[in-house]
């Protein structure tokens, strides 16, 4: 996929920030992150819990920068031991 040029990488940061101090705390929101578009712009990625998915009221862009809200079931972390024994 081709990357379209245009929105920075600094300005994406910023927003990214702008958005995880809104969202910080509020239940079922699993992860703010920088991604990509379908059509290749860099955009803020926003790991909601499915149930959220559609209630959960976010801008469509931040500073000029897509949002993108995508639905994550729970992550766990596994402990570096069993990792080692795979």
């Amino acid at each position: 996929m081709r990357r379209k040029p245009g929105t920075g990488a600094e300005k994406a940061r910023r927003a990214k920030e702008r958005l995880a101090r809104r969202l910080r705390g509020q239940p079922g929101v699993r992860g703010v992150g920088l991604g990509w578009t379908p059509d290749g712009q860099l955009c803020v990625r926003v790991n909601v819990a499915p149930e959220l998915r559609r209630r959960l009221r976010l801008p469509s862009q931040v500073d000029g920068v897509p949002v993108l809200v995508e639905s994550v079931d729970v992550i766990e972390l596994q402990s570096q031991t069993a990792n080692r024994s795979r």
